[in-house]
């Protein structure tokens, strides 16, 4: 079965070893993410994500959260004002054949805002990803700072402690 983000499956499968949660920890929220990675003509090995995360697993659904990248890393925010911010603790390259997408990661939170729905996550991970590599010589002809936009998906998974369940 082909990994990608417009698939629809009832578990997360093929989830590499390295990038599972530790036991004790239930998964919350599954949400799409549809956005874009924006890369510096500095420094393109550091994206900032802006995308927005829909309560499914394809394209469509209601708008649940907010992805974005803050001071102390990435950020996510609910429509309930609560907040989440991940550090990245794993990665691996996508299994997607074209070679365009940024790597599975896993997330610890480190930092909690708010009541709402993520404020008790303890992972996040990013996986299935469709788009958002920076292309090869995309800075070639251009001025230093300018920013580049690449679209890209993904599955967002959000976890919590079992005896934190909702």
């Amino acid at each position: 079965m082909p990994e990608n983000p417009y698939e629809s499956v009832t578990e997360p499968r093929h989830i590499p070893d390295v990038l599972k949660v530790s036991p004790g920890n239930v998964l919350l929220l599954r949400a799409y993410g549809k956005g874009v990675q924006i890369y510096t003509c500095s420094d393109t090995t550091n994206a900032k994500p802006h995308a927005i995360l829909l309560e499914s697993v394809r394209d469509e659904g209601d708008l649940v959260a907010i992805h974005f990248a803050g001071p102390t890393g990435p950020n996510w925010q609910a429509l309930d004002g609560s907040k989440v911010v991940g550090k990245k603790v794993a990665q691996v390259p996508s299994s997607d054949p074209k070679g365009d997408s940024v790597d599975w990661l896993k997330l610890e939170a480190i930092a909690n805002e708010g009541n709402g729905l993520f404020s008790k996550v303890t992972f996040i991970q990013r996986l299935y990803t469709d788009g958002g590599k920076a292309p090869t010589g995309s800075c070639d002809q251009k001025q230093e700072g300018t920013e580049i936009l690449v679209e890209y998906s993904a599955q967002y998974l959000f976890y919590v402690a079992s005896t934190e369940q909702q």
